[in-house]
């Protein structure tokens, strides 16, 4: 847990900032799977398959994506940079008995002998060593937020430029051995070859990330906000990287290519699109609350606390604009006091639901940039979460719920059809409902999937997850007959559904790992995932029962463990879908000496090299902050790590003037004084509870309707993707012979007739990490021989364990397989895992000899 940087000082070493969360990547080759397809249910080996690469990355998985062989991975990891804020608060020990001006010089003088020391921590703990030049990909650190004229920024977040890192990693999953180097010897003595990666990456002010790709362009959407000029409240943002994708080589990095602000938050990706070089993106603006103040007839002030500003949603164009994303038109006042639920673009046209009571439906005109039209507006009781386009795309089938018009509660599952030929006059024309139901497709557009009729652009089969809370418990699959242009709004009829778990066997023993709602059709046959089990129907013949039925759980490690679950265990988490004025004056940060042009400014070189701030009052000894705005000019990138140290630096000095300035302005010695306390605006959202819903039964099942689609020899196996040509990454993936799942910690691989062929367990993260010339020196000292694996591979070249980012040995880690991704041509399944520490430490058991006994991690 410790980094490892000496320092000479009181300090010892400075303890991690980057938070313990691994993502790893381990590529699996598919040619060991039998290539001729079983017709019936057999005893099969279920063999691991072989691992042909692997590597690490910091962070949590985000989101991943595929264009060809070319693989994209954004993860994100918090940094915690009340480390060394913690230093600097007036409660800390050192600062007993210290009147404000001796906190103040105090405080200032532990900043500039250590924040070099912290800054080099970071950037080891970030890029390594020996990766100086990946830190040319990096856009650099920026303020983020508007600074008032003293270089304090007006907001509360005092961390805010220095929360988290995003990195976009990129690799081809179709690499030859030629290209890899030797990154360890395993447990068995066998080489593991690192897959060759290239990382770009950015410093960001949240954790919270929406990721668009298309073709060619990778873009992250970030929540930012600052408090208003006018003191009134915080404006909500949402600041955009665009990143350059390139098909070229499997060592070229997602290149930063653009920036750009618009107000508000989005919803998800959907809310994002880039059509015909411009970016659309629909956001929400929250409710403004603050301080009402008013006078009675008695001529007596009150203040009361309210609602001064509704929320509003908003859809912007912005073109590419050399290096920035410039807003050249926008939609504005969609859904006054209410929040977008669901947006989708399609081509020249967008589509964006709100609520709050009801569903309003705006239909938007966006075939001229600069002047985006909403031309229609359909209100309808209840709302939608996901809007698919059908096939002819003049008609949106929509998942969501019914809800209570008068108090906005949800009611039950709602699919609808909505006509939208005629964009000024858009109808609901298709309405179905199962109350006191949810499925898991209104959060989770992978969960969903529409088969279209091979004859009519109008009709098809919705597959859907379904979980029915009220009366009989039932978890499983609704299918449904889709026909838009059916009279009399009996479009929507039940073809059949499959019971996954019920009453029955909600009790009864499965492993701990839970996946999450799929399902894929091969040759008219339905295979459905869920929970603990995989199921296999007739489409055309839903009523005859499953065709055969697989147990996701190994059978015999499930008996040895003597550890059941129910059907919803603990362990039950989303695997899936888991999307201008100019720098301050004074010395220039980062540029050589540091040195200031006399208006009392503080830099460094990346050496520890901070200049002292002028000697005065201690408000006037701060640092002058020359980090730039949020703009194009931090695409730049650092030419050196030393560089990437310096700017570290500079947030670091941000964080001790906030520090600093606020001990002075809210502290009486050790009292806190809240009364002068900023307060936090409070998101305007309908209230949904689940106990309150209405009991009543879910309509009748109809008879199949003359005429429905038939599903006979029918394949639709593949992701349902919002970018055609993009692969997102899933937990269920299909070549049209193997389905591989991720259950846990383990990809299972079936074939089409239910067989397992294969389980392989993920690599124990905690393994150590041991390279080849350290195997060879450990087998020379006890006169031995390289092994023949070792031997074999003399060739590669042996690359350090430290410049790989692999967890700590000494740290139990749980893990689970958070995605996959699948290159059918190279034969090849990469498994995307989130390796999670078990364990929090307390002491990283640094000897200190000062008064803080050990550092904390």
């Amino acid at each position: 847990h410790g980094s490892n940087i000496e320092n000479d000082g009181d300090n010892g070493k400075i303890p991690d900032m980057l938070g313990t969360d691994t993502t790893h990547i381990y590529i699996y080759s598919t040619t060991s799977l039998a290539t001729t397809l079983a017709t019936s249910r057999q005893q099969v080996d279920e063999e691991p398959l072989t691992l042909y690469s692997q590597n690490a990355l910091i962070g949590s998985f985000k989101a991943g994506r595929s264009i060809g062989s070319k693989a994209y991975i954004v993860s994100h990891n918090n940094i915690n940079s009340w480390v060394f804020r913690q230093e600097l608060e007036r409660w800390n020990e050192r600062y007993k008995d210290m009147d404000k001006d001796e906190y103040a010089n105090a405080a200032m003088d532990f900043a500039i002998e250590n924040i070099n020391t912290y800054a080099k921590s970071l950037v080891k703990e970030i890029m390594g060593v020996g990766s100086d030049g990946g830190c040319k990909t990096f856009v650099k650190i920026s303020l983020m937020q508007p600074i008032s004229g003293d270089g304090l920024d007006l907001s509360m977040n005092y961390n805010g430029i220095l929360n988290g890192i995003a990195q976009v990693v990129s690799f081809d999953m179709n690499h030859d051995e030629a290209t890899m180097d030797e990154l360890m010897i395993d447990e068995k003595g066998e080489v593991v070859l690192s897959t060759p990666i290239s990382r770009s990456g950015a410093f960001l002010p949240t954790s919270y990330i929406n990721t668009y790709a298309s073709a060619d362009m990778l873009v992250l959407a970030g929540q930012g906000w600052h408090e208003s000029i006018d003191n009134d409240g915080y404006e909500e943002y949402t600041y955009l990287i665009g990143f350059g994708l390139s098909s070229s080589t499997s060592t070229t990095p997602a290149t930063p290519l653009a920036t750009g602000i618009v107000n508000g938050y989005l919803l998800n990706q959907f809310a994002l699109d880039w059509y015909e070089d411009h970016l659309r993106v629909a956001t929400t603006t929250s409710a403004k609350w603050g301080r009402i103040t008013s006078t009675g007839a008695d001529g007596a002030s009150s203040t009361t606390y309210a609602v001064t500003a509704m929320s509003e949603s908003q859809v912007m164009v912005l073109a590419l604009e050399g290096t920035q994303f410039k807003e050249v038109g926008r939609v504005e006042e969609l859904g006054v006091d209410e929040m977008i639920y669901a947006v989708r673009f399609m081509g020249n046209r967008g589509f964006v639901v709100t609520f709050r009571q009801t569903d309003p439906l705006y239909t938007l005109d966006l075939s001229s940039p600069q002047n985006p039209i909403m031309v229609g507006e359909l209100k309808v009781d209840g709302f939608s979460n996901y809007l698919h386009p059908m096939k002819d795309q003049n008609y949106l089938l929509a998942i969501g719920q019914d809800a209570d018009p008068e108090t906005g509660r949800a009611l039950g599952l709602a699919i609808s059809v909505f006509d939208v030929r005629n964009m000024s006059n858009p109808t609901r024309v298709q309405y179905h409902v199962i109350r006191e139901s949810y499925s898991d497709a209104q959060n989770d557009h992978l969960a969903f999937r529409f088969l279209s009729d091979a004859v009519l652009d109008t009709r098809g089969i919705l597959m859907v997850p379904v979980s029915i809370y009220g009366g009989d418990y039932f978890d499983g699959f609704y299918f449904y007959n889709v026909d838009a242009i059916t009279e009399g709004g009996d479009g929507i009829d039940v073809r059949g559904k499959v019971t996954h778990a019920d009453s029955s066997n909600y009790y009864g023993c499965y492993g701990s790992a839970y996946l999450q709602s799929r399902n894929m059709v091969f040759q008219g046959k339905v295979m459905t995932f869920k929970g603990h089990s995989v199921m296999s129907h007739d489409l055309d013949d839903l009523k005859a029962g499953p065709r055969w039925t697989t147990s996701l759980d190994d059978e015999d490690e499930l008996e040895t463990s003597n550890m059941c679950h129910y059907w919803f265990s603990d362990s039950d988490v989303d695997q899936g879908s888991l999307t201008d004025t100019g720098n301050q004056s004074g010395g220039e940060a980062g540029s050589g000496s540091g040195d200031g042009d006399g208006s009392g400014g503080v830099g460094g070189d990346g050496d520890g090299d901070i200049k002292d701030p002028s000697e005065a009052t201690a408000f006037a000894r701060s640092f002058s902050i020359t980090l730039p705005d949020f703009s194009s000019d931090i695409l730049k990138g650092y030419e050196t790590c030393d560089d990437m140290v310096s700017d570290v630096e500079q947030a670091f000095m941000y964080v001790t003037n906030l520090a600093i300035k606020d001990a002075l302005l809210y502290w009486d010695g050790y009292r806190y004084e809240y009364d002068n306390a900023p307060m936090v605006d409070m998101v305007d959202a309908p209230m949904i509870e689940e106990s309150m819903m209405d009991t009543s039964t879910a309509s009748a099942t109809k008879s199949e309707a003359s005429g429905t689609t038939s599903a006979a020899g029918q394949d639709d196996y593949g992701t349902n993707n919002q970018v055609d040509g993009v692969d997102e990454a899933d937990i269920v993936k299909s070549d049209g012979k193997h389905v591989y799942a991720a259950y846990g910690d383990v990809l299972v691989v079936l074939d089409l007739t239910g067989n397992v062929l294969s389980r392989t367990k993920m690599p124990d993260p905690n393994r150590a990490n041991v390279t080849s010339s350290e195997e060879e020196k450990k087998e020379e000292d006890q006169g031995g021989s390289a092994s023949s694996s070792t031997s074999a591979s003399s060739n590669s070249k042996t690359i350090q364990a430290d410049m790989m980012y692999m967890p700590s040995a000494t740290m139990e880690s749980n893990q689970r397989i958070s995605s996959l991704l699948l290159d059918s041509v190279s034969n090849r399944v990469t498994a995307i895992v989130t390796s999670i520490p078990q364990y929090w430490w307390h002491g990283s058991n640094i000897e200190n000899d000062g008064d803080n006994g050990k550092i904390p991690d």
